[in-house]
């Protein structure tokens, strides 16, 4: 039972879960039933009914639509939607930039394991066309461009992982820590550049299948990021840097 369940009353509790199955057992978009329909079916009044939907509705699951085809659809959550409240708590919880990279770095090194067995050609050859963008020599950058291939890298990453928590958890750390960029990166187009290419050399060793190889990237890439911030900006937490950035 989700969290939140805990503040409602029973009865609410009880419709909210059985929302979530009756849609989670059905496709996306799939009318469930009008309102009527499903208070009768519970057993409940409307405003238990409607507090029970507003519930799942915030966890994407299920949609009110309005008008004549009005009624409970079926929905899938959206990661991004996810994301957002992901990384409010974090903000709200101390979280230093030094925490942000030691966790990082250990996904990284799960995702890129579990992305060796990735064999699907379609997430391959978007892996390999972005290592050869990468490593085009003649590709300057500005930070909005860099940050914005650093996300496709790991979020490709992610996919291509298999694993749903892994590309959640990477996709999440990389909202908060993009605060971090400006701080990192500004005027500092070697360290881009070098970033650039310890994450093309991985994804490399990623369809490549060498895991010996990837190991030794994935260490050096780890080495070389921690080696050349600051002290102090390790220190920092992730909040101040977002609104030093504002």
């Amino acid at each position: 039972m989700i969290a939140n369940d805990v503040r409602l009353r029973p009865l609410t509790a009880r419709v909210a879960q059985r929302l979530r199955r009756l849609s989670l057992a059905r496709g996306q978009d799939v009318f469930l039933g009008s309102e009527k329909e499903l208070m009768a079916t519970f057993g409940v009044s409307r405003p238990t009914f409607r507090q029970a939907v507003n519930l799942v509705a915030h966890e994407q699951l299920v949609e009110v639509v309005r008008g004549t085809r009005g009624g409970i659809y079926s929905r899938r959550p959206d990661i991004g939607g996810v994301i957002g409240p992901a990384t409010a708590y974090l903000m709200t919880r101390r979280t230093t930039l030094r925490d942000m990279l030691e966790i990082t770095g250990s996904l990284i090194d799960a995702a890129s394991l579990q992305a060796i067995s990735c064999n699907d050609p379609e997430m391959c050859e978007r892996a390999q066309s972005l290592v050869n963008q990468m490593l085009c020599p003649s590709r300057a950058q500005t930070l909005e461009q860099f940050q914005d291939e650093e996300f496709q890298t790991i979020s490709l990453l992610g996919e291509m992982a298999g694993n749903p928590a892994t590309e959640l958890l990477l996709k999440t750390l990389y909202a908060v820590g993009i605060a971090a960029f400006p701080s990192i990166f500004r005027d500092k187009s070697e360290l881009m550049q070098r970033r650039r290419i310890g994450r093309a050399r991985m994804m490399e060793a990623v369809l490549k299948k060498d895991m010996v190889s990837l190991s030794h990237i994935n260490t050096s890439n780890r080495i070389v990021s921690e080696a050349k911030i600051d002290e102090a900006l390790l220190s920092q937490e992730m909040v101040m840097l977002w609104d030093a950035d504002i």
